[in-house]
């Protein structure tokens, strides 16, 4: 029979002495810690590339002086367009979520920051935002710069060639009465007699010296040649056919779109309007196109192309169920658990998520929960999940009514603790619901024949009933595997006449972690694993810890 509520309060705290390397002052201890972290030089390196790459489009567009006309505004428009197309390559990698998980799988965790993707994203699309916004607004005070009107100018009224030669390449124009002939010939319907007549004349006297692919001058524009009848056609077509409507358009479309974006992106939107978030995330495909239209360089659009198709590729490999049923039932007064039956037995790789849909809440919303099995086939995938939006309050007051729930499944993804699998010595950290991916890297545990070498699991929990509905897991891990550290922490006060499994202690205050850490440390070289999920103050907690300690890796995964 399992005992009543009976928790230690275990107030002595223990340490242990750690000797495998010299006391230092407080500020070499730090900077000795800091270079002694491989995911410190990754990040750095990385950040490194990146600031250097913005680096040299800055300077390129700096040092670009095409004409008279080039002011203040324009090269702070062309700067903020060349680190832009740094920025939209590298926008969309940290959302390839089966790149990740490839990734992930290959050990690319060794040499790319891919525990940092998702906040590299978002910092991404602030800067991106930014950078955008003071394109479009020097852009806008260029030309309003120009002679002639604003609107004609911006909407392309005239066609490109002959705005050109009126505004900003008015100064390699000999003579005036050459940007009439060429108005005349293209209000005339583009005549081929009179283009070779005249106009290719034109051409060659006033474009083709920065307009054609031998040209020597540093502002050529050598893409945009003009030294054949089609060539000058293509870019003497006004109005929605012109060269700059098509970018000044889609330009101002785009920014329009990614504020809308990036507004309900936001941590308070995203929060507490998930649905609109996702459903507004997927313009970023419009985005793309647009982006086609309106990026004058090729080349950095391809890039995105091929990551989206590399994406595409391994997305059609994943693995997606429809129609499957799930028992679902509540577990605490804010957590619930989904047993989702798949039609046969799969491999589970360890320390992955799969992303669930339940139609009858909505037909759009895909949400990614952290699944508790692991590293083992089963025909069945375990799921806990605790409120936390719209969404997860609605599945959880159905688990109120029924039993059984209808929902489609698409999977697996790599979350950050897949990489703890390959670990020697690794140090755990839950808070509340944050056990489950947890709980599925001790199922791989217990599956393995050569052990790790270490492993401690520090759960910190408020709520009494999700210790409850875990007591015959606990209970199992203590009797098959008593070299898992599996320590229990209640922050709230014990319910009366609770009854925790036999086996399983639980200390009724917070950890003391720091205490824990150095228990954990030992002689041993090899390096050491902190994983944590939880709040983001525990996880503040645990990297401030590790920050000043030699030989350890954080790995953070939030919910």
């Amino acid at each position: 029979m399992p005992e009543t509520c009976l928790v230690p309060q275990d107030k002595t705290v223990l340490y242990q002495t750690i000797d495998h390397q010299p006391e230092l002052p407080g500020h070499r201890h730090f900077l000795y810690s800091l270079l002694s972290r491989r995911s410190f030089w990754v990040k750095v390196i990385w950040a490194a590339f990146l600031l250097t790459g913005l680096g040299y489009q800055t300077y390129l567009a700096y040092h670009y002086s095409s004409n008279e006309t080039t002011n203040t505004a324009l090269v702070v428009a062309r700067t903020a367009a060349y680190n832009l197309l740094i920025l939209l390559v590298l926008l969309w990698i940290p959302v390839m979520r089966h790149t990740s998980t490839w990734l992930r799988q290959v050990g690319a965790e060794n040499w790319l920051p891919l525990d940092s993707f998702k906040t590299v994203h978002r910092w991404l699309g602030h800067v991106l935002l930014g950078a955008a916004l003071l394109h479009g607004a020097s852009y806008i005070f260029y030309f309003d710069s120009l002679e002639g009107d604003f609107l004609p100018i911006y909407v392309g009224q005239k066609a490109d060639l002959v705005r050109s030669m009126e505004t900003t390449m008015y100064e390699f124009v000999t003579e005036d009465e050459s940007i009439e002939d060429v108005s005349r010939w293209i209000a005339g319907g583009w005549d081929r007699k009179t283009y070779e007549e005249s106009i290719a004349k034109i051409m060659k006297e006033d474009c083709t010296k920065c307009h054609s692919a031998d040209s020597t001058m540093t502002y050529a524009a050598p893409q945009l040649a003009l030294t054949d009848y089609e060539s000058v056609k293509s870019l003497s077509k006004p109005g929605g056919y012109s060269r700059q409507f098509r970018i000044n358009m889609t330009g101002t479309l785009m920014l329009i779109l990614f504020s809308v974006v990036w507004v309900t992106s936001l941590g308070v939107m995203r929060k507490r309007y998930y649905h609109r978030f996702q459903s507004v995330h997927r313009l970023g495909y419009v985005l793309a196109v647009l982006a086609l239209f309106h990026i004058p360089r090729f080349e950095y659009c391809v890039y995105p192309a091929i990551i989206l198709l590399v994406e595409y590729v391994l997305n059609r490999k994943n693995m997606s169920w429809y129609g499957c049923k799930a028992k679902i039932k509540e577990v605490g007064a804010s957590t619930f658990s989904l047993d989702i039956k798949l039609p046969k037995p799969v491999f589970i790789r360890t320390g992955h998520y799969v992303q669930i849909r339940v139609r009858s809440i909505s037909n759009k919303e895909w949400h990614s929960i952290s699944l508790i099995n692991g590293g083992e086939n089963s025909d069945t995938l375990n799921l806990m999940i605790k409120v936390l939006g719209d969404w997860t309050e609605q599945l959880y007051r159905l688990s109120k009514v029924s039993h059984e729930v209808e929902l489609d499944v698409r999977g697996f993804y790599a979350s950050p603790i897949a990489s703890a699998a390959q670990a020697k010595q690794v140090f755990c950290v839950a808070g509340g619901i944050g056990v489950t991916p947890v709980m599925s890297l001790i199922n791989h545990y217990q599956q393995q024949v050569e052990k790790w070498e270490k492993l401690t699991v520090v759960w910190v929990f408020r709520d009494w009933a999700l210790l409850n509905e875990m007591g015959d897991w606990l209970r199992a891990i203590q009797e098959s595997s008593p070299e898992v550290n599996l320590l229990c922490f209640a922050t709230s006060t014990c319910p009366e006449k609770f009854q925790i499994p036999r086996g399983v202690q639980v200390f009724n205050r917070r950890p003391c972690l720091s205490s824990k850490l150095a228990q954990f440390e030992t002689n041993e070289i090899a390096l050491k694993h902190a994983f944590v999920c939880g709040p983001e103050s525990l996880s503040a907690e645990v990297k401030s810890l590790v920050l000043n300690r030699k030989g350890w890796q954080v790995i953070v995964e939030h919910f």
